[in-house]
């Protein structure tokens, strides 16, 4: 994936973030997806090779270490009391390839915008030049059907966009201690430019 600045390309930058409808450095899925590669050769003979689709976050590697290597989470580095960690092990999903995801939330939060997971669905608000759209207002992806998050949902479930915001407020509050403060329209790095004009080197290209 790449940022969009001054630095990228356009065109490029269309081509690294297909399929999804954003670069990094935001919160909807071109900002999120990331591939995990988890080797064990000890443990996972038997399921080598296999792929597990169960969600979870950067947030869970450290857990799903540490619980394969049979320690639990210092409660003190250096006499200084640690905070508890938010993720969850990994482990399960080694023998368990069907199993429900384990993390059933997660919080996400970038310059300008941010999101939230629950449940196969996510939330997301932010600035976007190309939509007109602003801090307030939530757009709903349904990721269990729609991975790369290419449909907004919102205006069909507005139950669940309401609840979606609702419980991004609770979360971040809870884990963070700041309810979200809107912050300074954000640089070209993080927004998407306008689609090429007809006619253009690059028109036609984007995914």
């Amino acid at each position: 994936m790449s940022s969009i600045g001054d630095h990228d390309p356009a065109g490029w930058a269309w081509a690294f973030r297909t399929p999804y409808n954003m670069p990094r450095q935001y919160s909807l899925g071109g900002c999120a997806a990331s591939p995990l590669i988890i080797s064990w050769p000890r443990e996972m003979a038997d399921v080598a090779g296999g792929v597990r689709d169960q969600y979870h976050h950067a947030v869970d590697i450290v857990p799903t270490i540490l619980d394969c290597a049979g320690i639990d989470p210092p409660r003190l580095i250096k006499r200084y009391p640690q905070a508890p960690m938010h993720g969850v092990s990994m482990r399960y999903t080694l023998t368990a390839p069907d199993a429900p995801s384990a993390r059933r939330t997660q919080l996400y939060e970038m310059p300008g915008a941010r999101a939230i997971y629950r449940e196969g669905w996510k939330a997301v608000a932010g600035r976007r030049v190309t939509t007109g759209g602003n801090a307030s207002t939530w757009e709903l992806y349904h990721v269990i059907a729609d991975r790369a998050e290419a449909r907004n949902v919102a205006a069909r479930y507005p139950e669940k966009a309401a609840e979606l915001a609702a419980l991004w407020k609770a979360v971040a509050g809870r884990d963070t201690g700041l309810a979200h403060r809107e912050q300074r329209r954000p640089t070209a790095a993080w927004v998407s430019p306008a689609p090429p004009a007809s006619g253009s080197r690059v028109a036609g290209r984007a995914g």
